[in-house]
C-alpha cells in the first residue's frame, strides 16, 4: 500500500515493483500452449490452513491534499469561520451598481471565544449591492434541482433594516441560480438558516451574501451543505465519495491521519476535544504538516459515524506528545512531566466513545446526538514515532490505558524499532524501502 506521507519517487518505485512482480508471475506461471495438460486439484477440507483475520483489509484516512476539507467532508464554503485575524482568505467583495463598500476581517466582533474573528461587510454609499462572495474549494459544484442547506451567523450596526440576501451565482456574478432573504438582523449575533435550490447546474459557482443599503453587517460560520449527504448525516460526508469508500467494503478505518496527527509544531497537533459538538464552537487549527487550515468539522463523531455507516471498526491514532521531527525541543516534544493532559485525552476519548451516558464524556457523546457507544476497540499511540522519546511516552499511555481499560487493544508503530519499556500487543509496521529490499 502506498503511504501518502512519503515522496512521489518512493511511491513510483512501489508501483514499478508491483508491475515487475506481475510480469514475473505471468512469465513463470503461464506454460506454453503445447505443454498444457489436465490437472487435478485436491482440497483437504478437514485440514484448514491459517486463520485470516476479518480485519485484514481496511482504509486509512488523513487530512492531506484536502482529503477531508474540500473532499470527503461535504462543507462547500472555504474558510467559513474566518480563521485569519487579518486576511479574508477565499472571500472577495462583490459590488453591483453604483454601490461602494468593502469586506474586512474584524477581530473586535468575535462570535465566541473559539471563533474570534468575523467578516465585516460594509456598504458605504450608492445604490445596488455589496456582497461577500465565496467560491468554496476551486468552485462550488451545484446540481440543478438539488437542495443545499445554508446557515450563518449575522449581526448589524444599529439602524440596519435588512435584509441579508444569499445567492448562488455563476463565477462572474452575472446569473443568480437560487436566492433566499433573511430579515430581522439585530445588533446581537443570531443564527440564520435556509435552503437554496439552484435552477441550473454549474461546476464553478459561488455563494454570495449581500446587503442593498448603506450599513455594516458582520458574518461568521457561513456554511453550505448539500442536503443529500451520505446517509443523510448532519455535518456529513459527500455521498459520491463515501459511496466509493463503501464499495471497498473495508473492515476498519485508521484515523485521523498520519503526519496530520503530529503536526509540524506540537501546538498544531490534533486534539480531539476541539473536534466535537456544534461547528460554531470548533476553533479549528492549522494543518501545518500539509499547509492548510482544518476546520475540524470532520471530527471524532463524524469519523466514528462514518465507521458505523460503512460497517468499519474504528482505529483511532492519538498524538503521543510528539510532533514531526521530535528531538526534545519544546516546539516538537512535550516534556515528560507535562504529559498528563495528553494521556488524559486518550482516557477521555475512550470514555467518550464507549462510556455510559451517566459518565462525564459519555454524557457529552449523548448530548452530541449519539447515546449509544461507538465501541472503540483499537487505539494507536502516536503515528511514526520511535526511539527513546517515544519509548518513555508510550509507557505512560500503555500503563494508564491498561489500568483503566484492560480490554482496549493498543498499537505501537514500528518506526525504527518498537517500544521496549512496556509490552507491544500490535505492531504497525511502516516500511519505506527499495524494491530490492521488498523482493528479498
Amino acid at each position: 500500500m502506498q503511504h501518502p506521507d512519503k515522496s512521489q519517487s518512493e511511491n513510483a518505485q512501489a508501483r514499478w515493483l508491483c508491475v515487475l512482480l506481475a510480469l514475473a508471475i505471468l512469465t513463470c506461471d503461464v506454460p506454453e500452449a503445447h505443454s498444457q495438460s489436465a490437472a487435478n486439484v485436491s482440497i483437504q477440507v478437514n485440514q484448514p490452513g491459517a486463520v485470516v483475520s476479518s480485519n485484514l483489509f481496511g482504509i486509512f484516512f488523513e487530512e492531506i491534499n484536502f482529503a477531508g476539507e474540500g473532499g470527503l467532508y461535504a462543507e462547500m464554503v472555504r474558510n467559513r469561520s474566518m480563521y485569519s485575524p487579518s486576511t479574508a482568505f477565499y472571500w472577495t467583495a462583490q459590488l453591483e451598481g453604483s454601490a461602494t463598500g468593502a469586506i474586512t476581517i474584524d477581530p473586535a466582533q468575535p462570535l465566541n471565544t473559539n471563533v474570534p474573528n468575523s467578516l465585516k461587510l460594509t456598504m458605504s454609499s450608492g445604490s445596488g449591492t455589496v456582497g461577500a462572495a465565496n467560491a468554496g474549494f476551486w468552485g462550488m459544484n451545484l446540481r440543478a434541482g438539488a437542495t443545499y442547506n445554508l446557515s450563518f451567523y449575522a449581526m448589524a450596526a444599529p439602524g440596519f433594516i435588512g435584509p441579508v440576501v444569499a445567492n448562488l451565482e455563476n463565477a462572474a456574478g452575472t446569473t443568480i441560480y437560487a436566492q433566499a432573504s433573511f430579515g430581522n438582523v439585530t445588533a446581537n449575533w443570531q443564527k440564520f438558516s435556509g435552503t437554496l435550490v439552484p435552477n441550473t447546474s454549474d461546476t464553478n459557482a459561488q455563494l454570495v451574501l449581500t446587503i442593498a443599503r448603506p450599513a455594516t453587517v458582520w458574518l461568521d460560520v457561513v456554511s453550505l451543505f448539500p442536503a443529500a449527504t451520505f446517509n443523510g448525516r448532519t455535518n456529513g460526508l459527500r455521498a459520491d465519495l463515501a459511496n466509493m469508500l463503501a464499495a471497498l467494503r473495508p473492515s476498519f478505518m485508521r484515523c485521523p491521519g498520519g503526519n496530520y496527527i503530529e503536526g509540524a509544531n506540537i501546538t498544531n497537533a490534533v486534539r480531539w476535544k476541539k473536534s466535537v459538538g456544534d461547528i460554531a464552537q470548533r476553533p479549528g487549527h492549522m494543518n501545518d504538516a500539509w499547509g492548510y487550515w482544518s476546520t475540524d468539522g470532520y471530527g471524532v463523531d463524524e469519523m466514528f459515524r462514518e465507521c458505523e455507516d460503512l460497517g468499519m471498526t474504528p482505529l483511532y491514532a492519538i498524538n503521543a506528545g510528539l510532533a514531526l521531527g521530535f528531538n526534545g525541543n519544546t516546539n516538537n516534544t512535550v516534556p515528560l512531566n507535562q504529559m498528563g493532559p495528553w494521556v488524559q485525552d486518550a482516557l477521555d476519548l475512550i470514555q467518550y466513545a464507549n462510556g455510559a451516558t451517566n459518565t462525564t464524556w459519555g454524557a457529552l457523546r449523548a448530548a452530541n446526538g449519539h447515546p449509544a457507544p461507538y465501541n472503540l476497540q483499537y487505539m494507536e499511540i502516536g503515528n511514526e514515532n520511535g526511539g527513546s522519546y517515544y519509548n518513555d511516552r508510550y509507557a505512560l499511555f500503555y500503563d494508564a490505558i491498561k489500568s483503566n481499560y484492560p480490554s482496549m487493544h493498543l498499537i505501537a508503530p514500528n518506526w525504527g524499532g518498537i517500544p521496549t519499556a512496556t509490552p507491544v500487543e500490535i505492531e504497525d509496521q511502516h516500511y519505506y524501502s527499495s524494491p530490492a529490499a521488498f523482493i528479498s
